[in-house]
């Protein structure tokens, strides 16, 4: 008889607590979900990638007879290039190119240069700077605008080796304003 009792008190508890939980269900306004949401970012990635875009890249000059450069590669946010035979500590060679702004904002435009040497530290050996058209590192480039840049790349230490090769990458990058 006491097991019988205990059975249908816990039985009558177990109910009541499903009514309770139904209960309150029907009569709530606000259903919560715990879990993890997730954004992805590619998106505005490829929208940013479509605004603001290189149009161009050409080497022009160099203070040396010996220096050259050549374009490897160019695409909508990087470009590459490889300026080698530097001989003497203060051969520069000169890149000046076109940003474009296909978008329908303004953007805050910077240029990021990445340089791979074969000798050691890139940046030991070389220093590069970039400019804009208006003479400032960043430069905000309207909806419907481009921006013309240079890039300078001066050899300033000589390796054990005479003649100097350096890959240059220049990556694009953009704040809406």
């Amino acid at each position: 008889m006491l097991k019988q009792r205990r059975l249908v008190v816990m039985a009558f508890v177990l109910v009541a607590v499903l009514a309770l939980g139904i209960g309150y269900a029907a009569v709530s306004t606000t259903l919560d979900f715990m879990g993890t949401a997730s954004v992805s970012t590619s998106a505005t990635e490829n929208v940013l990638n479509n605004d603001i875009v290189f149009t161009s890249a050409e080497a022009v000059a160099s203070n040396s007879g010996t220096t050259s450069t050549a374009i490897l590669a160019m695409s909508n946010k990087r470009v590459s290039f490889e300026a080698k035979d530097f001989t003497a500590v203060n051969d520069t060679v000169t890149i000046i190119g076109n940003i474009k702004n296909n978008g329908s904002a303004g953007y805050n435009v910077s240029i990021t240069p990445r340089l791979v040497a074969p000798a050691g530290n890139a940046n030991e050996y070389f220093d590069v700077t970039y400019s804009f058209d208006t003479d400032v590192d960043n430069a905000v480039i309207n909806a419907g605008a481009d921006r013309d840049y240079k890039v300078v790349i001066k050899l300033k230490k000589l390796p054990v080796d005479t003649t100097v090769t350096v890959t240059v990458t220049l990556e694009l990058t953009a704040t809406t304003i």
